[in-house]
């Protein structure tokens, strides 16, 4: 059971010529982020999994990949080993821009995890195809590094009391009227950005908002 007001990942991670992709896929509102970093970066992986808290890590069932497996089990993740199927780049062509279809092939660690995705949902849900539309590239140095201490330290979703979400900033923000809405929020809180050109642009949404209320509760 998925809690609407939480996101659920699978993350797919591939290694090849000397980089790891990392491709993360949030099942309830079937969006796809991709990155690419270099083989050994370790700080920045557990970095990534610190931010998207995936449910399921999905690798190759490639023996080359059994060191991976133990790594993942040893960070407390469940590991699923995927054995790749065609039709991957027929799929991708028909749901994504020629643009995002040039980059996923232009970057070999993420096209082969994005097969690992493939054959994932081919083989559980093959309905769930028809979800997936978007995907989305970043840099992590995007976003500011919150490790799991921090994030505890700061109560960003969770208080030091009990574990709950009951005065945590989380909480206390959270006026969304969709769940939806509760996931972005809590997305944002744990990943906050440090690209000035990203943070300006949703200054101005807020600040388009604030001035033309009408549209605000028409959007609400």
């Amino acid at each position: 059971h998925l809690d609407e007001k939480s996101a659920s990942y699978l993350f797919s991670f591939f290694e090849c010529e000397g980089k790891w992709g990392l491709l993360f896929s949030e099942l309830l509102t079937a969006q796809l982020y991709a990155t690419v970093i270099p083989a050994g970066s370790h700080k920045i992986l557990e970095a990534e999994l610190n931010r998207f808290f995936p449910d399921e890590v999905l690798l190759s069932n490639d023996k080359a990949f059994s060191s991976y497996q133990t790594y993942f089990k040893k960070q407390g993740y469940f590991t699923s080993c995927v054995h790749m199927q065609e039709g991957m780049a027929e799929w991708a062509e028909r749901k994504f821009s020629s643009e995002i279809v040039t980059k996923i092939k232009e970057q070999k660690a993420i096209c082969q995890a994005l097969d690992l995705l493939y054959a994932y949902i081919k083989k559980n849900n093959a309905a769930a195809f028809e979800t997936f539309c978007q995907l989305y590239f970043y840099q992590p140095d995007d976003f500011l590094v919150l490790d799991p201490a921090t994030q505890r330290n700061l109560e960003l979703l969770y208080n030091n009391q009990d574990g709950g979400r009951t005065n945590s900033l989380l909480e206390t923000l959270d006026k969304s009227v969709t769940a939806m809405g509760s996931r972005t929020l809590k997305k944002w809180l744990v990943r906050p950005l440090l690209n000035k050109t990203i943070i300006e642009n949703r200054f101005d949404a807020v600040g388009f908002l604030q001035k033309n209320y009408r549209l605000l509760q028409q959007l609400q």
